[in-house]
């Protein structure tokens, strides 16, 4: 009987260590703990990020958006230029209601604003409002076997408006964004390719911390971590550049010697302007500035033509 013993019922500490290690092993090998480990953590990670998230488009939060006093302005059509897209921003997309009238779809809203409840309290806060309208199109591709065939796909128009509740307005920007899908150049099955919401709020938030107006790709200026502005730019004759309102300093010769009839528009937070920018070219450009700024200044002391931001027309 003795030989027939189980091993847990050994009086031999180390045949009940070995066999206890064997059988941890033959189990789970230490290396598949810690992944069954990470696992798990991840999991937890996912289930509590998912039951923190709020849910953004909900039938109650159209209608409280159908009922916001915004929603009720005229949209314009015409565009006005401003140095950049102010925040907080809200993101919506128009639909087709089960009324056959128009709804809007929230997609998406500023950081600053993306803890909070969605309420009448937080459209108040909202400085740009945008309208993000999407088509499709087709385009030509060609299959893997060598056939030319048609695919689709969206193009989302980004339109960004300036919300003035006191006048009770829209003001649009000039410019807009486009977000789209580039059709492969070869592909197995027919792509029918969509924008996604996602893209649009990255859209915006990359136009937004860029400081640009819509007028301008979001990677047309460099200014460094000082505020300056540096590098060579070649205006052309009846161009207008509008520099982002995070520039604190220009550099000189940026604008190189100009041409006739160059307009730069110099936001308010611009405090310094280098010798040899527009000075010895004064005759050639035309300023556009907020009125008590810095830039303003500078025009009257150097005799440079200006126009203040409201009066000016592109």
């Amino acid at each position: 009987m003795g030989f027939f013993k189980p091993v847990w019922e050994s009086r031999d500490p180390e045949k009940v260590r070995g066999f206890a290690e064997q059988t941890d092993r033959r189990v789970c090998r230490p290396s598949q703990r810690r992944k069954l480990s990470w696992i798990a953590l991840l999991l937890s990670l996912l289930l509590l990020s998912g039951c923190s998230r709020k849910e953004l488009d909900t039938a109650e939060t159209r209608r409280i958006l159908a009922e916001d006093t915004m929603m009720t302005y005229d949209i314009p059509s015409s565009g006005t230029l401003y140095a950049g897209i102010e925040s907080p921003w809200l993101a919506v997309r128009p639909e087709k209601a089960e009324d056959g009238g128009i709804e809007y779809r929230i997609l998406g809203v500023s950081k600053e604003l993306s803890d909070q409840d969605f309420s009448h309290e937080l459209l108040d806060r909202v400085n740009t409002l945008v309208i993000c309208r999407v088509t499709e199109n087709s385009a030509d591709y060609r299959s893997t076997y060598g056939a030319v065939s048609k695919g689709t796909t969206e193009t989302a128009e980004l339109v960004y408006y300036r919300v003035n509740r006191e006048a009770g307005e829209l003001v649009r920007h000039a410019g807009e964004d486009r977000v789209t899908n580039e059709l492969p150049e070869k592909s197995n099955k027919t792509p029918h390719l969509t924008v996604s919401d996602r893209q649009i709020v990255s859209a915006i938030e990359k136009r937004a911390q860029s400081h640009t107006s819509p007028v301008h790709t979001t990677y047309y200026f460099n200014v460094n971590a000082e505020g300056e502005l540096d590098q060579f730019f070649v205006l052309g004759r009846h161009e207008t550049l509008v520099l982002p309102d995070n520039v604190k300093r220009i550099a000189r010769m940026v604008f190189g010697n100009g041409t006739d009839d160059t307009t730069v528009w110099i936001p308010a937070s611009v405090e310094e302007i280098a010798d040899h920018t527009f000075r010895e070219y004064k005759k050639k450009f035309t300023l556009v500035v907020e009125p008590g700024s810095y830039a303003e200044r500078y025009a009257m002391e150097n005799e440079i033509p200006y126009v203040y931001t409201e009066d000016y027309k592109p």
